[in-house]
């Protein structure tokens, strides 16, 4: 399905972003897997290359635009143009605001932020020359709502949905798209910390919700579709694994015209 595609996936060392590096090679793209930790990056691409398909790794902080750069650069003469970027590396911080140390508040949206900011900031000229490519950032639910002891994640969030958008808008002439999701409530190491946070603020939270979670394969799934150019009407908007994309691309004049799957203010 994705024969000929080179795709990066930052933060694909681990839980959803290695789930989705998998599903990607798995329909035969070419798979790059950017992130700070060399070994789990290693662990990503074997368990790729022992799957019959192709990948590699470049370790670097996706923050670190000379860096993360250089790398998009060894990606690109290696596998060939990039087609795909995945930004899917983020943190989470959480805690009451005035107790969290401000550095460490802006560290997340360094991370959620900036990282993805840089990244397509370094592919996109070589996607406009071409006329070929897509962006697809990681985003949350946190973006569009906020709870206690998530002021960093959920305005990072906020923020990335916001460069989606701006994003798609600046591309759209060029025949290029870009999109967030929502991979929902991922029980990973991050997932794990922020119900832990929630069981500590909260002495009525009974755990997440199961309609708020999802395995990390529907992120994954969802990711491959969008690679497949068939959303690109849908361009700029966040779509959550939960929702029925066949249905929303049958209603895409509807949701264009209504600009719906966005982030708006209510009135």
């Amino acid at each position: 399905m994705l024969k000929g595609q080179v795709a990066v996936v930052t933060g694909g060392g681990r839980g959803i972003g290695r789930t989705i590096a998998q599903e990607l090679a798995a329909q035969d793209a070419a798979v790059a897997v950017i992130g700070r930790t060399d070994a789990s990056l290693q662990e990503t691409v074997n368990s790729i290359r022992a799957s019959g398909g192709t990948a590699l790794h470049q370790a670097c902080d996706v923050t670190d635009a000379a860096a993360l750069r250089a790398a998009l650069d060894a990606v690109g003469g290696e596998l060939g143009p990039l087609t795909l970027l995945v930004n899917n590396a983020g943190i989470g911080s959480g805690g009451p605001l005035w107790e969290m140390d401000p550095d460490e508040w802006w560290r997340v949206m360094e991370v959620n932020l900036r990282g993805p900011l840089l990244a397509t900031h370094a592919v996109l000229p070589g996607m406009l020359a071409r006329g070929e490519g897509r962006i697809i950032n990681v985003a949350s639910y946190a973006g569009n709502s906020v709870g206690p002891g998530s002021s960093a994640y959920s305005t990072s969030k906020t923020a990335l949905l916001r460069l989606t958008e701006g994003t798609a808008a600046d591309v759209a002439d060029a025949g290029l798209s870009a999109f967030a999701i929502s991979p929902g409530f991922v029980w990973t190491d991050m997932g794990r910390e922020y119900d832990q946070i929630l069981r500590a603020q909260d002495p009525d939270y009974q755990g997440m919700d199961d309609d708020w979670v999802f395995p990390p394969e529907a992120a994954a799934c969802l990711c491959s579709r969008l690679a497949t150019g068939e959303a690109d009407r849908l361009s700029g908007r966040m779509i959550h694994v939960r929702d029925d994309l066949d249905h929303m691309l049958q209603c895409a004049d509807d949701i264009i015209a209504n600009e719906r799957y966005l982030l708006r203010l209510q009135h």
